[in-house]
């Protein structure tokens, strides 16, 4: 038996940015393990200290050529170490579009829930293809993120373990707050010709196989509205709201509307 493990982090906010994000790498178990202490020992060489964080990385002053020197090195410690990157994704300014005409919230989650339940699918199918009976997987987020607990809501509702959350701080989800930043500003730039070297490496596993994963667009949303019957909110009355759902045995609750 093998065991498996998913670290995740998400970048974007559904109020004033243009995506909702989450990204991340899995690997076994004993990988993790072997990358840690490499991992802090690599932050210190560099002068990162204890922890690694995009946001603050890229905010200090360096040359090009340092800040790619210093991501080579974390990358080939990323690579060396992890199996593939998982990204699920949404269009923010599509998702508002298709909310004001169907319930997509209350039926399918805010947007972290959304993209998060994409990446559960993303993750059985891999799952499916590669590992063996007995393997198992767990998955976990940085913890802190927005609408974790609607995430809970869908996962329930669809039985599927609801992800683990652990600080910031923890070195194995740092490489994910690595890749959750490169993934937002990649969408941002809106086009492959500015693909960042870094970003282009970390993805190469994903990219040979299919486009960069699940990134929900407008007709993909309203595919899904259509697909699984979505109610338009035309249908339904002032004061009401027929999507309720809850995990087994729990109270069936209201869905309400968050996102506007």
């Amino acid at each position: 038996m093998n065991e498996y493990s998913v670290y995740l982090d998400d970048s974007g906010h559904p109020n004033d940015q243009p995506y909702v994000l989450i990204a991340g790498f899995i690997a076994t178990v004993s990988r993790w393990l072997a990358f840690e202490p490499i991992w802090l020992e690599k932050l210190q060489e560099l002068g990162l200290g204890s922890a690694f964080h995009m946001v603050d990385f890229m905010s200090e002053k360096r040359t090009k050529f340092q800040e790619d020197r210093v991501l080579s090195q974390l990358r080939s410690v990323i690579l060396d170490h992890t199996l593939r990157p998982f990204i699920s994704a949404v269009d923010m300014a599509a998702y508002k579009r298709v909310q004001n005409e169907f319930a997509l919230e209350e039926a399918h989650g805010a947007p972290y829930a959304l993209v998060g339940r994409h990446f559960a699918k993303d993750l059985n199918k891999w799952q499916a293809q590669e590992l063996k009976p007995g393997d198992r997987t767990l998955v976990f987020v940085e913890e802190g993120t927005r609408h974790y607990g609607d995430l809970e809501q869908v996962f329930k509702r669809d039985n599927i373990p609801i992800p683990e959350r652990v600080p910031k701080s923890t070195a194995q989800v740092q490489p994910a707050d690595m890749l959750a930043w490169e993934v937002f500003r990649f969408l941002r730039t809106g086009s492959p010709r500015r693909m960042r070297k870094n970003f282009d490496h970390l993805t190469r596993r994903i990219r040979k196989k299919q486009s960069l994963g699940g990134i929900f667009y407008e007709h993909d949303l309203r595919q899904l509205c259509n697909e699984l019957q979505v109610p338009p909110r035309s249908c339904i009355q002032p004061g009401q709201n027929p999507v309720r759902f809850g995990g087994s045995g729990d109270i069936k609750r209201v869905r309400k509307r968050t996102i506007f």
